[in-house]
């Protein structure tokens, strides 16, 4: 379990750089929402902080200038995927063009023919690896299943030119490192803002509803079906209900998870704003994540288990290797069959008759997370990578 023993809670670098000082650092996504979490709260957020300029290029509706005060440069959201390759993807490419910024980041393997026309331009490149792209696209229910292998080796391929010719690799899972050069890959995980979760004034656990919580994208291989079906297992406890937060891809699915029995103990909060998301974490007695064991899921490390673990509530997660690893070395949970809602629900249950145990459990991954799951030692990671470059330039 080394890739666990991550560095202690501590401030981030408080002093700005030298090569901080007029480096404008330009982030794009052509699949991100402007608020995601990774890009705009952790990373641009983190970079005005300390001392850098930073703009934001991303799809947004309302054409605001700014989101949480990190300057924003709005393109037009696609209908559709391929309306996002034709028009997005050209369309960010204009726009990072009029930024002229020291250094671009970029966090969707469909932008790497960008992000080497920037660097054929001379410029400094960097890109963000979130998850196992080839892996990835092997689950992928838009993609016919004759053609996923095809796909993924040409995304490791266009990911290989990529880390040759760009100037940095940023990679969230550990698992991902070695398809990287060690001589350019940097390891940032996903880690939570501490202090936010930290820090909030949540119900006193034993005083709170019987709530599970399940907070970020909704789809069928995340569990969404386990999770509802889940919830009308739990006979024994008609008060209980699951808070969901997030947004169905696709937009469809919510239809079939109306259909779903159990639903009607469903409390659907749509999409949260981060205080939203601390708030309902601080009302639940217990975290879900139980992704189906598709390719991709079985490596990443999910955000949602060290949030769960940093809000001081016990987890329920699927038991894969890489996920129950991290449970068993808190000891803040349980590892259940994702595809069984009949397991899921059994556990949901003995947290809700377990409450002094359960508390405990939380206090526990708190504790670990605390010592090894912080956001500032990554970010201090992701600044030393932009001061070599600038450096180097």
């Amino acid at each position: 379990m080394r890739h666990l023993q991550g560095q202690p809670h501590a401030a981030g670098p408080k002093l700005c750089s030298p090569r901080r000082l007029g480096s404008k650092i330009a982030h794009l996504t052509s699949v991100h929402v402007p608020y995601d979490n990774r890009i705009l709260h952790k990373q641009c957020k983190s970079l005005l902080k300390h001392g850098y300029e930073v703009v934001l290029l991303a799809p947004d509706e309302s054409r605001r200038d700014a989101v949480d005060n990190v300057p924003l440069r709005a393109v037009r959201p696609p209908r559709n995927r391929l309306a996002r390759l034709t028009g997005t993807v050209p369309e960010l490419f204009r726009a990072a063009l009029k930024e002229n910024a020291s250094l671009y980041h970029f966090h969707d393997p469909e932008l790497i023919g960008v992000g080497l026309a920037l660097k054929a331009m001379g410029k400094k490149v960097v890109y963000d690896v979130h998850e196992d792209v080839p892996q990835q696209v092997l689950s992928k229910d838009y993609i016919a299943y004759p053609l996923r292998r095809a796909v993924s080796a040409g995304a490791a391929m266009a990911e290989a030119v990529a880390a040759r010719a760009l100037d940095g690799i940023v990679v969230a899972n550990p698992e991902v490192m070695s398809r990287f050069p060690a001589n350019k890959a940097v390891l940032v995980q996903n880690y939570p803002i501490l202090d936010e979760l930290v820090r909030h004034e949540a119900t006193p656990y034993r005083e709170r509803q019987l709530r599970a919580v399940y907070v970020g994208s909704i789809t069928g291989q995340r569990g969404m079906a386990e999770m509802i079906r889940a919830m009308a297992a739990l006979r024994d406890w008609p008060e209980a209900r699951l808070i969901l937060g997030g947004t169905f891809s696709p937009a469809s699915l919510i239809d079939a998870a109306r259909g779903l029995e159990g639903w009607d103990r469903v409390d659907y909060r749509g999409f949260l704003s981060r205080p939203q998301v601390v708030g309902a974490l601080g009302q639940a007695r217990v975290g879900l994540a139980v992704l189906h064991p598709v390719p991709n899921y079985t490596k990443i490390q999910p955000t949602k288990l060290f949030e769960y673990m940093a809000a001081a509530i016990p987890i329920i997660t699927s038991d894969l290797p890489a996920w129950r690893s991290i449970i068993e070395a808190a000891d803040c949970g349980m590892a259940v069959d994702p595809r069984d809602p009949a397991k899921i629900a059994a556990a949901i249950a003995w947290v809700f008759s377990h409450p002094e145990q359960a508390e405990q459990m939380g206090r526990r991954g708190r504790e670990f997370a605390l010592r090894n799951f912080s956001w500032d030692a990554e970010a201090a990671k992701l600044f030393n990578l932009y001061d070599r470059l600038l450096q180097e330039g």
